[in-house]
């Protein structure tokens, strides 16, 4: 299954950097993927669940004040961009539900929630649940 989760999380990686609002772009400066265990009590008892955590560089602009008005400008039409992009993937055309804590929780076979902070993107996603969708993938790369 790691190789599996690894393989998404590479996915997701081009995804979120390929999002542009209006020129306004966000990198992925490190990754963070482990699996969960039973040592993290009050999380989803199955045993291929992981967690990954997309961090953002906050800019390659030096100038303080026009980070500034980019940022304020574009970095929420951005942010919603993301979570919209990602609602659509993790969905499979179900509703989620966004919890107390301000993340969308989804429950279904794929993911359990996602949560964007601004300056990261958590998923906790069970990769058996996606294996349909790389299989379909690769068909279409070998073109049947």
């Amino acid at each position: 299954m790691e190789d599996i989760a690894n393989l998404l999380v590479d996915k997701w990686k081009v995804i979120i950097e390929s999002i542009y609002v209006k020129d306004f772009s966000k990198k992925v400066e490190s990754v963070n993927l482990f699996r969960m265990d039973n040592y993290y009590n009050g999380y989803p008892e199955i045993e291929y669940c992981y967690k990954v955590t997309f961090n953002f560089e906050f800019s390659s602009i030096s100038d303080p004040a026009k980070i500034a008005s980019i940022y304020d400008t574009y970095a929420r039409e951005w942010n919603s961009e993301l979570e919209k992009t990602f609602i659509v993937l993790f969905g499979d055309g179900y509703d989620c539900t966004i919890d107390e804590y301000q993340s969308y929780v989804f429950g279904n076979e794929k993911v359990d929630y996602m949560k964007n902070q601004g300056y990261r993107f958590i998923v906790q996603f069970y990769p058996s649940g996606f294996i349909g969708d790389i299989r379909e993938d690769k068909l279409k790369e070998l073109g049947i």
